[in-house]
């Protein structure tokens, strides 16, 4: 039962992190996308490569996705080393890591409102080699979903909401990744293992999905600093372990009006340690005075 050992490392967070830590990474943008205020929505590392990639949304109708690529310094900052062009082939929900031979491919909602994620490898030459997977069927409503990757490599987790008829709340569906690979057809809609509610409110956003091993756990918040951002933590049946009541690194050192989002969650090793760790992005300030994007690791 290795998950409970994960698990209890992650709900830890509720006596150690008391809103004074220091990132873990943050990122850093060039001054034109600064300018832009691009939105960070969600972030992978790899920590075998040392990389952290960044997922930004433009604010033009419909939104453009880019990715960013960063050398990852623990306890550092920095800007990206690759950039990605914005493309409308991507989503803003939920970017995650598969480890293949050949290089991290890498996952996310697909664009718009849909049932669907998509998968790619990272590179900056041409057009990305979209590979879309249906995850969802005519009983979810048409919504932007989110996806994880689970760090041992062997769940896809997907999250949307049932339509009216069927309930309207959150659910999380499990995919063994393999399978999900091996289909043809790439229509998983009624191939999952799983399927089971998460809490439903509205105004309350899903932010970030991780997993490891037998544990899944997600993330929500608005940006309103003073609203709480906590996390839930399952099995990866559905069995409810507990919850984060609220995530609040960071937070001493916000302004008056500034916001604080959580945007994604990221299970991964910190330099030799063995086990995985949860950590969270957030994201802070405004527009007009600057924001922050950093890396948290919730200890």
């Amino acid at each position: 039962m290795t998950f409970i050992a994960t698990y209890a490392n992650a709900l830890t967070l509720g006596a150690k992190n008391r809103g004074a830590d220091q990132p873990y990474f943050t990122l850093l943008l060039p001054s034109d996308y600064d300018a832009q205020d691009l939105a960070l929505q969600s972030f992978a590392i790899d920590d075998h490569g040392g990389r952290l990639y960044a997922q930004f949304v433009t604010h033009e109708r419909p939104a453009q996705t880019t990715i960013m690529e960063y050398d990852l310094t623990p306890n550092g900052r920095g800007l990206p080393v690759t950039i990605r062009q914005p493309t409308r082939e991507i989503g803003h929900q939920g970017l995650s890591l598969e480890n293949v031979s050949d290089g991290p491919h890498l996952w996310a909602a697909a664009p718009g409102r849909s049932w669907e994620a998509v998968r790619f490898k990272y590179n900056l030459d041409g057009r990305l080699d979209i590979q879309r997977y249906k995850l969802f069927d005519d009983s979810y409503m048409r919504f932007s979903i989110t996806v994880a990757i689970s760090y041992d490599q062997k769940w896809l987790i997907a999250t949307s909401r049932k339509t009216k008829e069927y309930g309207g709340s959150n659910t999380i569906r499990i995919f063994e990744l393999q399978k999900v690979l091996r289909n043809d057809s790439r229509d998983l809609s009624n191939s999952f293992e799983y399927e089971w509610s998460i809490p439903t409110r509205r105004r309350f956003p899903v932010q970030g999905i991780a997993s490891n091993q037998d544990i899944v756990a997600i993330s929500y918040g608005t940006s309103k600093a003073n609203e709480s951002k906590p996390v839930f933590v399952y099995t990866i049946e559905g069995t409810a372990q507990g919850m984060i009541p609220d995530i609040n690194p960071g937070k001493n050192s916000l302004l008056p009006r500034q916001s604080y989002e959580p945007e994604g969650l990221c299970y991964s090793r910190v330099g030799e340690k063995g086990t995985p760790v949860l950590f969270v992005g957030v994201t802070t300030g405004r527009k007009e005075t600057g924001r922050q994007r950093a890396i948290y690791e919730l200890k």
